[in-house]
């Protein structure tokens, strides 16, 4: 695990990537391709955060014996205390070529913040904008011996309370994807709490064939009003997986649920509110 901290210069170079999709499409010539990124950014917090942390991990492996495999993975993540903005981008894509090879590509990033209202402030309000993307898309040329498989997800949560050692989950957002070709067990779910206002909420998906993908674009706002002195964190984790195999003896890869996928980024992001509350105790 890879804790990261970035001046101004950085948002600027981060944040066009944050933006817009920064999907690849396969090359003509790979027999299997497999693809899996996730951004996300909040902006307009109206309240400066007391503690900010960011996190990235990312992985490759790749096994070939007759063919060719390529495994790529990546991550960036920022925050930044004023003016309260944070961004991160997750990137996993694997491709490969032949008869006997195996690619995994893994990629994580977290931001996590933590905000105090007092008691005497006149707006006992807490509130951000956020904008959401994920992109999963999969490619085989031969469903007999050929497996490709993408899976990501996106994960924020608020968690809030009087005392800063006992906190409690307010609200959240997760979406989460899983293509898996050529096998059926694809999805792609979304769910919310109240006090998040979408502007926009588009959720397409192309399931079945050789060919698969699922994408998801999501932007809009939180806003939620408390009585009195309340501590507050924000923690936000995407996790993409992309895997691909070929072999005369294989079938279609099993490959874990989303919600699987995300634990490891949920268990690290959970880490720093610990590890947060221990530094404070101490």
């Amino acid at each position: 695990m890879t804790n990261l901290r970035f001046t101004g210069r950085w948002f600027a170079m981060l944040a066009p990537v944050v933006a817009s999709s920064v999907m690849i499409t396969p090359a003509a010539s790979a027999a299997t391709f497999a693809l899996s990124e996730a951004s996300a950014e909040f902006t307009r917090f109206n309240v400066i955060p007391e503690f900010q942390e960011v996190s990235t991990n990312t992985d490759t492996q790749t096994i070939a014996t007759n063919g060719e495999v390529f495994s790529d993975s990546d991550a960036e993540a920022l925050f930044f205390a004023t003016p309260p903005q944070a961004a991160n981008f997750s990137f996993s894509q694997v491709d490969g070529d032949g008869l006997d090879y195996r690619g995994t590509a893994a990629s994580q990033a977290q931001v996590l913040g933590s905000f105090f209202i007092p008691q005497d402030a006149k707006d006992k309000a807490f509130s951000f904008d956020f904008a959401l993307n994920l992109n999963l898309s999969t490619e085989i040329d031969d469903a007999t011996f050929e497996s490709a498989n993408a899976i990501g997800a996106i994960a924020f949560w608020i968690y809030g309370g009087s005392d800063p050692n006992n906190l409690s989950l307010l609200d959240f957002l997760t979406v989460k994807a899983l293509v898996n070709t050529a096998n059926n067990n694809d999805s792609l779910e979304f769910d919310q709490s109240a006090n998040i206002t979408l502007a926009n909420n588009t959720l397409s998906s192309n399931f079945g064939g050789l060919q698969e993908s699922a994408n998801a674009a999501i932007k809009g706002s939180y806003y939620r009003l408390f009585e009195g002195a309340t501590y507050i964190t924000l923690i936000e984790a995407k996790s993409n997986t992309a895997s691909n195999q070929a072999s005369d003896a294989a079938s279609a890869e099993a490959v874990p649920e989303p919600t699987t996928a995300l634990a490891a980024a949920i268990s690290g992001a959970i880490g720093w509110l610990l590890k947060r509350k221990r530094a404070e105790i101490l």
